[in-house]
C-alpha cells in the first residue's frame, strides 16, 4: 500500500502545503496500529495544534504524495519524534 508510517523507530511528520495551497503538518494516525503512541507524540501533536501556523493533520500518506510534494516544493520539513531521539530532521527520502 506504500503508506508511509515511521522513520525508524520515531513517529514521523511532514510539513508541507496541499496541493490546494493549505499549510499542513501531517502524521499517520494511531488508528493504524502499527503507529507507536507516546509522549513525546502527543506532546508534539498538542504543541503544535497551539500554534496557528498550519494545521496538523493525522491522516494516512502514501510515499507517492510525499515524493510529489517534494518535486514540487511543497515540503518544507520532514521530521521524526520519539523518547530516545526527541525531534529529529530527516535529511533525505529514498524511494526505489
Amino acid at each position: 500500500d506504500h503508506h508511509v508510517t515511521e522513520v525508524g523507530t520515531m513517529n514521523l511528520f511532514v510539513l508541507w502545503r496541499t496541493p490546494e495551497g493549505v499549510r499542513q503538518v501531517i502524521t499517520p494516525p494511531l488508528d493504524r496500529g502499527d503507529i507507536l503512541p507516546g509522549v513525546t507524540r502527543d506532546s508534539a501533536l498538542q504543541l503544535m495544534s497551539e500554534w496557528d501556523d498550519f494545521e496538523v493533520v493525522e491522516r494516512n500518506t502514501t510515499i507517492y504524495e510525499v515524493t510529489e510534494a517534494i518535486a514540487e516544493g511543497r515540503v518544507e520539513e520532514i521530521f521524526g519524534c520519539g523518547t530516545a531521539a526527541v525531534v529529529s530532521p530527516v535529511s533525505c527520502v529514498g524511494f526505489e
